[in-house]
């Protein structure tokens, strides 16, 4: 005999429950989110009185009847959620017929135009750091930005979510959770642990306190935003309580790759370069595998297989071409570098 439930909450809820491959939470939430939106759609129905005809409507028209404009791979996306629950709601008796197999049928995707990837070689690298050296508080964030994609291989909203707690005292060891809440150790090189350093003094200095569990890369409010014309000016402020979103990070990519007259850059073609970087020294797939901390080595290879530089070249100096010295470097990591009588060189642990 078939359960009577609403599709949402109540079956929605047991198929994510029941889901050990939804490790994620943000999938877990996303899911729930066009379910529920599938639900609210026919708010009478059923989950077991749904049809094709209901779900083809849902993923294809809008509210008003109009073809929707979702891109491939969102349509893709909000289809694989659908079907994955049907098939699952027949599988334990919430609905009497399987219509996850005549929905991916009833629903094609056409071929995305998809964004090539990008690998930056080392002067390419090198001119976009160079956009971030002035003393400017975005400067500094940026700069920090940048080098987490880059020097860390970090996903974007794993650079949205460093926290300076994620730090060891000397900034030696990031602990990032990544995909499927995923724990990783990585090492921080020394260039970046110089620019942390910098920006952990400038946080003592404005809020009077060390950081703690605070993010690193904080939103900068800046006067020439503000909607009131006759509003007095005045420089950027440092909204220290406040992370940078996953859009922030996008812009700031875009603009300072334009900056540097490198073109179309995004977030994810750091994490390619961090890659790549190594693979042109020559350091072992399944090192680079584990630095990616990819769940395996075919990932790695497909971000690999398209690598234009491959040149062999000894792993020890992966970082080595990235310096700022005192010549180039911006006045914040020249003045009284060693000179930390204040609260001394080393961070200490937060109670």
């Amino acid at each position: 005999m078939l359960r009577s439930h609403n599709l949402y909450p109540s079956v929605a809820q047991a198929f994510i429950s029941g889901s050990p491959k939804l490790r994620s939470a943000g999938t877990r939430k996303k899911w729930l989110g066009t379910l529920r939106r599938l639900q609210e759609r026919y708010p009478t129905k059923r989950a077991n009185e749904l049809t094709l005809d209901d779900l083809v409507d849902f993923l294809t028209l809008d509210e008003e009847g109009k073809r929707r404009t979702w891109a491939p791979n969102t349509l893709a996306s909000n289809r694989n959620t659908v079907s994955q629950c049907f098939r699952y709601a027949a599988r334990h008796g919430f609905i009497e017929h399987d219509l996850s197999a005549n929905l991916i049928e009833a629903v094609p995707v056409k071929p995305s135009n998809r964004r090539l990837g990008r690998w930056l070689n080392e002067t390419e690298l090198q001119a976009l750091f160079a956009t971030c050296l002035g003393n400017d508080p975005a400067d500094q964030r940026d700069l920090i930005l940048l080098l987490f994609g880059a020097l860390l291989g970090l996903r974007r909203a794993e650079i949205v979510n460093v926290r300076w707690s994620d730090f060891d005292p000397d900034f030696r060891t990031l602990t990032v959770t990544g995909k499927g809440e995923k724990t990783a150790q990585l090492q921080v090189p020394p260039v970046l642990i110089d620019v942390l350093r910098a920006w952990y003094d400038r946080f003592w200095l404005e809020v009077g306190r060390a950081p703690s569990v605070e993010h690193v890369l904080p939103k900068i409010a800046r006067s020439e935003i503000l909607t009131k014309p006759n509003a007095p000016r005045s420089g950027p402020r440092i909204k220290w309580a406040t992370s940078v979103s996953g859009t922030v990070v996008t812009a700031v990519v875009k603009a300072r790759a334009l900056e540097a007259g490198l073109g179309d850059l995004a977030p994810h073609d750091l994490r390619r370069t961090f890659a790549g970087l190594h693979d042109n020294r020559d350091v072992p797939i399944q090192r680079i595998r584990a630095m990616m901390r990819h769940s395996s080595s075919a990932t790695t290879d497909r971000y690999l297989e398209a690598n234009p530089g491959r040149v062999q070249q000894a792993q020890e100096d992966t970082f080595a071409f990235v310096s700022l010295s005192r010549g180039d470097s911006p006045e914040y990591l020249r003045p009284n570098v060693d000179d930390r009588s204040k609260h001394g060189a080393v961070r200490p642990v937060p109670s």
